[in-house]
């Protein structure tokens, strides 16, 4: 795999202080960093770099914890560095909060988080994994489920994979445990920083693919079939994917999308001559994936259970406005998602006319909007169109509000980035 050169000033002054003479760098300030200690250097260039300042003038306090708000500004500032050449952004009130905006508005978090606690190692890797493109600079392979204690269903597994891949981190011992839980020490932020900046300085090592062997367990059997989908394009039920060249991410993601309690493994694969987006269901008792939902991409998965599909085979629908596609409800005495309907929406303003010449059934739209509905059953639509208020009753029994038909499902979607073998 090609390694990423990140060019910024950052990196200059890095690669600037690295060429100078011994005598006309700055000299560790600090007394309590050792000469020794495996992040003396990295403490010295971010330090230098003006990027993480003492605890005193002569105190780094290279054990204490970063908290999320010193954590952010971090983040914020190699971002913006990154992309516009220069940091603009200072503290305000609460000092945090200009870090904690311009973070937001560019992805690097999606929620608030308590912002004086001290960061644990996971969360300040969920922070900075989108500081810089890593997801485009790995250099190393770390299979699924091979860092020891973040499985794949860790909420932050995606990033911190990145960061091993990357070579930021490489663990905290000889197995490449991460200690997701503990908090993170400022000696580690100041060898983070230094490598995010310096991919000179990263680390390369290989993490072995994890053991399929032992009891059925979801964690691990869904590390492997994204392992075995990345190195072979064959998916959990024994499909191949016959891929293209297209510019587009796969996808994967876990989670509980039909809210039994029980979690289930996604794939959307856009690189393929027949994209599809598929739901796994997991046996317990045999360790195997099956299939509950397979359809083009762009399914919409919905907390009450409902997943909407747009229709692979459009006949020309699309031109009155609006993709067909059909409901499945998800049956929890039975296990199974059921298909429940199939809904067409005639747009007046997209189409006067539909594809045989008839106007549009303004009869039929009594309240005005321009906008009248066709329900299909099992693909067979009865030839009537249906005005909203007609529509709403029978939208009511998917979506009893109109909260429930915003209220999506948390699906993490996961990006397939490295190389198949």
């Amino acid at each position: 795999m090609k390694r990423k050169r990140i060019i910024s000033a950052f990196l200059a002054l890095v690669l600037a202080f690295a060429l100078l003479p011994a005598a006309m760098a700055a000299d560790m300030p600090f007394t309590d960093v050792p000469a020794d200690a495996w992040y003396a250097s990295d403490v010295l260039n971010a330090y230098n770099l003006k990027l993480i300042n003492g605890k005193s003038l002569d105190k780094f306090a290279p054990d204490d914890n970063m908290t999320y708000a010193e954590a952010v500004k971090l983040a914020a500032c190699i971002h913006q560095q990154d992309n516009l050449g220069k940091i603009t952004l200072s503290n305000g009130n609460p000092w945090y909060q200009p870090y904690v905006d311009y973070a937001k508005q560019c992805g690097l978090i999606i929620e608030d988080l308590n912002w004086n606690a001290p960061a644990t190692r996971a969360g300040y890797m969920a922070i900075f994994a989108y500081a810089l493109n890593l997801d485009k600079a790995e250099i190393n392979e770390v299979p699924e489920g091979a860092i020891p204690d973040v499985p794949i269903t860790h909420p932050h597994a995606y990033e911190i994979y990145m960061m091993y891949r990357a070579g930021i981190v490489q663990g905290v011992d000889a197995d490449f445990n991460c200690s997701p839980d503990s908090n993170i020490k400022r000696s580690e932020v100041a060898a983070i920083l230094t490598r995010m900046l310096d991919p000179e300085k990263r680390k390369s090592f290989n993490v072995p693919r994890p053991s399929e062997s032992g009891a059925p367990d979801f964690a691990r059997a869904a590390a492997n079939a994204v392992n075995e989908f990345t190195a072979t394009g064959r998916l959990p039920d024994g499909r191949d994917i016959t891929f293209t060249d297209a510019i587009a991410y796969d996808w994967y993601a876990v989670c509980d999308v039909d809210g039994d309690g029980k979690t289930e493994l996604l794939f959307t694969i856009n690189n393929a001559t027949e994209p599809v987006e598929i739901v796994y269901a997991f046996n317990e008792a045999t360790g195997e994936f099956t299939p509950e939902i397979s359809a083009i991409p762009d399914l919409s998965y919905f907390n009450n259970g409902i997943i909407t599909v747009l229709w692979p085979d459009r006949i020309g629908l699309e031109s009155y406005g609006f993709i067909p596609y059909d409901i499945y409800k998800y049956n929890k005495d039975a296990d199974v998602y059921e298909y429940k309907t199939s809904i067409a929406i005639w747009d007046k303003t997209v189409a006067a006319r539909d594809l045989s010449g008839k106007p549009f059934p303004s009869d039929i739209d009594r309240d005005g909007d321009g906008i009248v509905f066709m329900f299909y059953i099992d693909g067979a639509w009865d030839g009537k169109y249906v005005d909203g208020d007609t529509a709403d009753e029978r939208f009511s029994e998917y979506f009893p509000t109109v909260e429930s038909m915003e209220d999506y499902a948390d699906v993490n979607w996961r990006a397939i980035y490295q190389a198949r073998g």
